[in-house]
């Protein structure tokens, strides 16, 4: 007698786990010293099981893109109250893009360090800044007008506020200090006010 399939639940939360252990492992050990059996053990899987979910180590790297990317269209779906001042905007979706990426801070590092090289025909096409870009430039445009953003057209704006954001997490981590990488909102908000106030 057959062993009973899977239900959709029971997929889902062995490819979570299989995803979480392999993110984890990639950030720690990197890429290339990791294996598949490690990366299934971690997750308390056989690596024949694994292999039922994800063909190899580069299917692994794209179920965390495609997880990632999953979880970023959600990052922008947040209550905005009404009559808030551009700079009350900003802050806001500084607060939720931080609280983002603090959740998705490994799966961040890893592909920002290690995408073109580790799957360089996943990378083909695909860039994560410019598909963040895209949805905080239409959440700016939703939330204000031209003229609250200086004469800036949303793109612009969200390209700004990435490169800041970008800058200020670089910075951080390469003093070592991960939580500051995300508390700083006031440096972003005072670099970027000045510019659209002259």
């Amino acid at each position: 007698m057959g062993r009973t399939p899977r239900s959709e639940a029971e997929i889902n939360s062995i490819r979570t786990r299989l995803l979480d252990a392999a993110i984890t492992l990639f950030f720690e050990q990197g890429y290339n010293s990791t294996s598949v059996s490690e990366v299934a053990n971690a997750a308390g899987y056989s690596t024949p099981t694994l292999y039922k979910y994800f063909e190899n180590k580069d299917a692994l790297v794209e179920g965390i893109l495609v997880r990632l990317f999953e979880a970023h269209g959600d990052m922008l779906d947040f209550p905005v109250p009404k009559g808030l001042s551009t700079q009350q905007l900003i802050e806001l979706l500084l607060s939720q893009m931080s609280r983002w990426a603090k959740q998705h801070h490994q799966e961040l590092m890893f592909i920002s360090n290690n995408l073109p090289s580790v799957c360089p025909e996943l990378s083909n096409g695909v860039n994560p800044h410019l598909e963040i870009i895209k949805d905080i430039s239409g959440w700016i445009q939703r939330y204000t007008s031209k003229r609250q953003r200086g004469g800036l057209t949303a793109e612009t704006l969200a390209r700004t506020i990435m490169a800041l954001v970008k800058f200020g997490f670089e910075m951080a981590l390469e003093a070592g200090d991960v939580e500051a990488a995300f508390e700083q909102h006031d440096i972003i908000l005072e670099i970027l006010f000045t510019k659209l106030e002259n």
